[in-house]
């Protein structure tokens, strides 16, 4: 596992891995030429600020961008889509694929009756920061998590 989510990354990489995986390095460039600037100038001017925000948001978002997906542990399943949300496995009721917005994606469906949507879709144009999965592989997604939530570890 690559990211710092926690638990096993179930779900391939979302769309625009590799452009944002590109970009970071980029920012953190940017970011080290707007702080030089800084410290040469001995000042802190508005562009070179407004600058430094803009590039360290933009590699915030990069880096958030690159662990989107479904992670899991012997407990816990963790929704990353910007935000790492974790729903333990007791929990989960079941774990299902509807339509959101004309595409095929993986819910999570909670004890108390609410559902949680994922990053996950079979979209084929799927947008920025989607995970993009065939049929097979969300047969194979779901059937892991239905595992994982069946082990006795957490009963």
């Amino acid at each position: 596992m690559t990211s710092d989510a926690p638990g096993d990354r179930l779900t391939p990489r979302p769309v625009g891995y590799l452009a944002m995986l590109a970009a970071l390095p980029i920012c953190g460039l940017g970011l080290m030429w707007a702080l030089s600037s800084m410290v040469r100038h001995r000042g802190i001017g508005v562009v070179p600020l407004l600058l430094t925000v803009a590039v360290a948001a933009a590699a915030v978002y990069c880096a958030r961008m690159l662990k989107r997906g479904v992670h899991a542990t012997y407990a816990y399943v963790y929704i990353v889509d910007g935000r790492v949300r974790p729903v333990h496995f007791n929990q989960v009721q079941a774990f299902s694929v509807r339509p959101d917005s004309g595409a095929p994606t993986l819910w999570i469906d909670l004890t108390d009756g609410s559902s949680l949507p994922t990053p996950v879709t079979e979209d084929p144009e799927a947008a920025l920061g989607k995970v993009r999965v065939t049929p097979a592989e969300m047969t194979t997604l779901t059937t892991e998590l239905n595992r994982r939530r069946l082990l006795p570890y957490h009963s």
